[in-house]
């Protein structure tokens, strides 16, 4: 029984990746192709890796600061909310519920004013946030008493405080008109929290007590934020919910909704990223085209030769498009190892490139972030590779099949 393909179709695919001296450019296209490939693939799946650290590093902190879905009442602030808090805990899914107020104030000292997201939650629920007790660095965010005060790093360095400094705290009361005078109150700094980015985080946090306070709020809150086992299935948890315990006049917001164009950006970059690098394997995969087309031209005799012995038409194909697959297929497999290594010790490469840039005396601009995340997910890879040997194998229909329509007669006229 035959083979799909034969012993000497292999031989002369890897005897014409050979190329003699008289072939030479022949064979530093091909090679130009491998190189073009390999870089393509690697760059690929790091870059695809670094978007995806970054995306779950962005995410885990609105996740963890913010929760994954807010419960709100279109008619205003929601009153009983801690039965409602108390119900939604004991639904299928949900992890925990928290109410919460959120708006804007000042922040004054010293005659310097600036303005920040202000965040109430109840003391034990700012306590056990580990996105933002792990990046508390100055105090702790256990000490928030009704004249505590946490504040993000840019405005405590901006207006100079440290824990146990005092500020006063301005807020407009939602009822009251914009003309109206903020209301004054005293608050003792507590703590000092950072972020890696900066994206409408909260950066006034206040207890629950303080916040009703702060807004006459009396008893009531903003909302409720609820966490539930599966983020990604927010919106199964929220279909749920709905059809369960929540009236008309109540909405419901995922994490999605609520960050909905930064969700879109990060989606729309990783995408566009991801075409615009894989252009790169384009322009590799034409050389291959380039170098067979003229693989092809040259071995035209020795075509008409095979054809005159009984090799037919789809012999000759095989053995182009083994010539030119081979250079794809070892090149994808190449880029991908060299991508994978990269990403997965990515943090090491990048300390390594920072401490050379300092020795050599140049601005150490990958210290900007203070580390550089990569997530490195089994699913790019098989898409890059199987983007990469589709590329590849693509590429060698058109010369193989220019090579297999070379009459015998044709090639063999003028030797």
């Amino acid at each position: 029984m035959s083979t799909l393909v034969a012993p000497y179709e292999w031989l002369l695919a890897f005897r014409y990746l050979r190329a003699r001296r008289k072939e030479g450019f022949a064979s530093i296209t091909a090679i130009f192709a491998f190189l073009g490939i390999s870089l393509g693939i690697a760059t690929l799946i790091t870059v695809l890796s670094v978007m995806n650290g970054l995306r779950d590093d962005l995410l885990s902190l609105i996740l963890g600061t913010e929760g994954h879905m807010i419960v709100r009442s279109e008619d205003g602030p929601l009153s009983d909310y801690e039965a409602m808090a108390r119900d939604l805990s004991d639904q299928e899914d949900v992890v925990s519920s928290t109410p919460f107020i959120a708006g804007e104030a000042m922040l004054s000292v010293g005659g310097r004013v600036m303005a920040g997201r202000l965040r109430a939650l109840p003391a034990e629920a700012l306590a056990s946030k580990s996105e933002l007790t792990e990046r508390v660095y100055m105090g702790s965010l256990g000490n928030l008493d009704a004249s505590g005060i946490a504040i993000a790093s840019n405005l405590a360095f901006s207006l100079g405080l440290q824990p146990g400094a005092t500020v006063t705290l301005l807020t407009v009361k939602p009822d009251e008109v914009r003309a109206a005078l903020p209301s004054a109150s005293l608050f003792t700094v507590r703590a000092v929290y950072g972020v890696e980015f900066d994206y409408s985080f909260p950066e006034i946090l206040v207890s629950l007590d303080a916040g009703q306070s702060l807004f006459d709020l009396k008893d009531t809150v903003t909302g409720i934020e609820v966490n539930v086992s599966n983020p990604e299935d927010v919106d199964a948890a929220i279909s749920q919910l709905k059809t369960h315990i929540l009236s008309e006049n109540i909405v419901l917001d995922s994490w999605r909704d609520i960050n909905k164009s930064l969700v879109t950006a990060l989606s729309v970059e990783r995408n566009v990223m991801f075409l615009i690098l894989t252009l790169i394997i384009v322009v590799a995969i034409l050389n291959i085209v380039s170098g067979l087309v003229m693989v092809v031209k040259d071995k035209s005799r020795d075509i008409s030769i095979l054809r005159t012995m009984g090799a037919d038409t789809g012999a000759i194909m095989r053995i182009f498009v083994l010539t030119g697959g081979t250079i794809g297929v070892v090149g994808t497999i190449v880029g991908a190892t060299i991508g994978v290594l990269f990403a997965a010790n990515i943090e090491t490469i990048r300390d390594m490139l920072g401490a050379l840039i300092a020795l050599t005396g140049g601005s150490n601009e990958l210290n900007f972030l203070s580390r550089l995340p990569a997530t490195l997910r089994l699913s790019d890879v098989i898409s890059v590779l199987g983007l990469g040997l589709l590329l590849s194998f693509t590429a060698t229909i058109y010369p193989a099949w220019r090579a297999a329509r070379i009459h015998p007669v044709e090639g063999l006229r003028y030797e």
